[in-house]
This record gives C-alpha cells, sequence and structure tokens, in this order.
C-alpha cells in the first residue's frame, strides 16, 4: 500500500473512532475515502502488514488497535489536514467542502516545514485580530463590538462558533492549532461539563477540551 493510502486510512480511523471490524465500521470506512466497502478490509489487513495497525478477534468481531507508529502518522496527517483546510477558508476564502477536497490531496506532500509556516501565518492573523479586539475593548469600555470574540465558555451546547483568536502564548497556541482550534475554524459545542470542560466537534471528529483551554478560545457565532 502506497504511503499517502495508508495515511487516508490512518486519519479515517482516528476521524471515525474505529476499533473494530464491523459492518458498520467498515461502511464508515468506505464513505470516508470514497472507496467500496468490499475493499476495506483488505486495506485494513495491508495496515496491518506494514505495522500501522494491529488486529485482534478477542471479541465476537476483530478489534483494530493503532500501533505508536500507526497514531504518530494518523495525527500528523490531520493536524496537516486542519491547517490547510483552514489556511484556504480563512485565508483564501474558500468554501469548507473544497479546501476540504484541496487539503485531502496536498496535506500528503506538505513538508513539516510549509505546514509549520503556514500555522505560524494563520496564529499572527489571529493576533492581530486579538489586538484589534482588545484595543475595541479599551475603548468603549464594557461593550464589545460584534466580530470582536467573546469567549468560548459563554456560548451554549449546539451552538456553531468561529474561532477568532486563542490567546496564550506561540507554545500554548501551536498545541491549540494541533487539536484542530484554529482561527478561522468553525466549531460545534456538543456537551458542556459542570467543571467548565467541554466536547466539541471539530470537522467530523469530537474533542474534549479542559477548562484551561476553553479560557484561551475567543469566538463569534456563525
Amino acid at each position: 500500500m502506497e504511503i499517502t493510502e495508508c495515511e487516508d486510512y490512518l486519519e479515517a480511523i482516528i476521524n471515525n473512532s474505529v476499533d473494530g471490524i464491523t459492518p458498520d465500521s467498515l461502511k464508515i470506512l468506505a464513505d470516508a475515502l470514497n472507496k467500496d466497502v468490499s475493499e476495506i478490509e483488505g486495506g485494513l489487513n495491508a495496515l496491518r502488514d506494514e505495522g500501522f495497525i494491529r488486529i485482534s478477534d478477542a471479541g465476537a468481531y476483530p478489534e483494530i488497535k493503532l500501533t505508536h507508529s500507526g497514531r504518530k502518522l494518523g495525527e500528523c496527517t490531520i493536524k496537516k489536514h486542519l491547517v490547510l483546510e483552514s489556511f484556504f477558508t480563512e485565508i483564501l476564502g474558500m468554501d469548507s467542502d473544497s479546501a476540504s477536497k484541496e487539503a485531502c490531496v496536498l496535506e500528503h506532500g506538505a513538508s513539516p516545514d510549509t505546514i509549520k509556516r503556514l500555522k505560524n501565518y494563520i496564529r499572527e492573523r489571529g493576533a492581530r485580530h486579538r489586538l484589534h479586539a482588545r484595543n475595541a475593548h479599551e475603548g468603549d469600555g464594557d461593550d464589545w463590538h460584534e466580530g470582536m470574540g467573546r469567549n468560548l465558555s459563554e456560548f451554549d451546547e449546539d451552538d456553531a462558533v468561529k474561532i477568532l483568536f486563542t490567546e496564550g502564548g506561540s507554545r500554548r497556541t501551536d498545541r491549540l492549532c494541533d487539536m484542530g482550534l484554529i482561527p478561522g475554524e468553525t466549531i460545534t459545542i456538543k456537551r458542556k461539563l459542570s467543571n467548565g470542560a467541554m466536547v466539541v466537534a471539530i470537522k467530523s471528529s469530537e474533542v474534549g477540551i479542559s477548562p484551561e483551554i476553553v479560557r484561551l478560545v475567543f469566538v463569534e457565532k456563525v
């Protein structure tokens, strides 16, 4: 199996939380990879042969576990996709479907340096928005203008919001970018927990974020 196809499989497995070879999971992977269901099990066996997953027959259906190298490669591919898609939508103004398709193509060939530069550019754009928001806030007292952004914690379950900027310094914002919390990205709040933590939907994945992370993310409702 070509490395690009391995990356696509691993990305789909992680994004869809696939942990077994069941009729439902085969259908989910087939839809995500735009393949026939009949091809998927062979692809999973190829991933096993490449050392990216383990397949065990412990239960009613074979279980799938990512190896260290499989998870590392899959998560790296997802990070590339998120940064590319955010760049296409936020900076180039592409619609989300077109941006996602372009990201799927380019994520395989993009070098780590290219992704780092794009991520820095997006982050710096978010920093400029943050400075603009702060200046507006200082000038108008407690009144925030529409579009200046409010903390993620102020929104409710099922709200779809667009990330405007994040706080926390370069190291923390790099971590937020790796999680998909990138300026320009639209996320949906799935659950709010009593301790201030949240579960949010980013693309097709649900991600749990701590109260500390929630306080660093500023958004507007879409």
